[in-house]
């Protein structure tokens, strides 16, 4: 009876959904997530006001596909790992939510920088570098130009990596 609660929730059929869970249907952590990456808000209200679900891989699955607000109101339900939060926020480049995480003590920059920076969330990266985020791995030169227009100090990186390319920008406003 579990795998009709899933169907109901691709469907985003919020009657069949209730009524299921009405009926004592409990197995409720996938369909949670379907909702969560589908973006039904409704579902994942009637879902968490229901049942026990891991609002961790809800938040991750909002975020992975493009829905902050799901996010947002899952945070809004409860969280006990901020840094978690955190780094699902840098990888969906939600600069809201990191701000919010930041304001909850998470501190986990490093490995935030590295989640946006795997999606090119450059005023992300940026604000995780402002944060104290140790960057000591290798970037490509588009990141480095797109932090550095950002307004990020240089300072901030390898200077093997960032030096040519403070040269070559060097070179051209003297040129």
């Amino acid at each position: 009876m579990g795998h009709g609660i899933d169907w109901a929730c691709i469907g985003n059929q919020l009657e069949s959904a209730n009524q299921m869970i009405g009926r004592g249907v409990r197995q409720l952590n996938y369909g949670f997530i379907l909702s969560c990456r589908l973006g039904y808000l409704q579902m994942v209200t009637l879902i968490v006001d229901n049942g026990t679900v891991d609002l961790k891989l809800g938040i991750e699955a909002a975020f992975e596909s493009g829905h902050p607000n799901i996010a947002e109101f899952l945070i809004g339900k409860g969280i006990d790992d901020p840094n978690h939060v955190l780094r699902s926020a840098c990888k969906g480049g939600s600069v809201k939510v990191v701000n919010m995480m930041i304001a909850r003590g998470a501190n986990d920059f490093t490995a935030g920088f590295w989640n946006a920076y795997s999606n090119k969330y450059y005023i992300v990266m940026a604000l995780m570098i402002e944060h104290g985020a140790t960057i000591v791995g290798l970037i490509d030169v588009k990141a480095i130009n797109a932090l550095l227009n950002l307004g990020v100090d240089h300072s901030k990186f390898n200077e093997k990596i960032v030096k040519p390319i403070i040269d070559k920008r060097q070179e051209r406003i003297d040129a």
